[in-house]
């Protein structure tokens, strides 16, 4: 099967019928992806923040990974920032089930309302929200 058509997405300036083939099939589909490089530009409605602006995003992909959502996201600023959050997050709860005293430790802040609001602030200074 022949497919015909402009994949260069703007890149190549050659008439079409003037560019070479490229043969395209399960096993090489990655490499051919990484060649093209296709990206998409888009403006998108920018819902994490207060003022709900537009964003605009640029998306590149190179392998058939890239269009995973987790992927997807640490090409967007925004999400790669709250995918980091979670990551540290994770192996936080997963450090914490494995430290008895600090889990005691941190129990017993939560317990108390001064050192909480004490911890709040300090993690607030650790970080500040973004305008």
């Amino acid at each position: 099967m022949l497919i015909a058509g402009d994949f260069s997405n703007g890149q190549a300036s050659a008439p079409l019928f003037e560019r070479e083939k490229v043969n395209l099939d399960k096993n090489n589909f990655d490499a051919v992806l990484s060649e093209y490089s296709p990206k998409v530009n888009l403006t998108v409605k920018n819902t994490l923040a207060d003022d709900a602006g537009e964003d605009n995003i640029s998306l590149r992909f190179q392998s058939m990974k890239d269009f995973s959502p987790e992927q997807v996201s640490r090409q967007i600023p925004q999400l790669k920032a709250m995918l980091s959050m979670r990551n540290l997050l994770r192996d936080l709860k997963a450090n914490l089930l494995d430290n008895q005293t600090f889990r005691k430790e941190l129990e017993k802040i939560l317990r108390d309302p001064a050192l909480s609001a004490e911890l709040r602030s300090e993690l607030s200074a650790l970080a500040p929200k973004q305008p």
